[in-house]
């Protein structure tokens, strides 16, 4: 079975998902998913869909837990160390590129840049829902645009 992708805005859409990456963030060693339920204040298992979600989205990386005793190991989980927005950037030129070459083709390029301005309306929207979370995050796409 395919492995199933999720988005990068769909992950950071939860307010319980980013209380998760935060404290990954802050964390120095990973983190267990009870470690993980209770600072976020959800059941155990929802924690651990959650956790799926951004692992999926590539926010955070999965590790089984070294024991030297007896019983099942724990799973672990620890953010990804990344340049911020350095995947999106990429993306979103790779995108343009293909609206320019659709457009300079002759195709006119307007099914792909449809596509383009859904994006900049999540990325809106997105913006939007981080700054009723009262986060202090901006998505800057300017420096996206070659």
């Amino acid at each position: 079975m395919p492995q199933r992708r999720t988005s990068p805005f769909r992950a950071l859409a939860s307010e319980s998902r980013l209380v998760m990456l935060h404290a990954l963030q802050r964390s120095e060693v990973p983190l267990g998913v009870e470690d993980m339920a209770e600072e976020a204040g959800v059941h155990v298992n929802t924690a651990r869909e959650h956790l799926e979600r951004l692992v999926e989205a590539g926010f955070v990386t999965r590790s089984i837990e070294h024991r030297a005793t007896r019983g099942r190991p724990r799973v672990l989980y620890a953010s990804v160390a990344r340049e911020a927005g350095g995947d999106f950037e990429e993306r979103f030129r790779a995108h343009l590129r293909e609206v320019t070459l659709a457009h300079l083709a002759g195709d006119g390029g307007a099914p792909v840049a449809d596509d383009r301005g859904r994006v900049l309306n999540q990325l809106a929207a997105l913006e939007t829902h981080f700054d009723e979370l009262r986060l202090n995050a901006e998505v800057d796409v300017t420096r996206a645009v070659p």
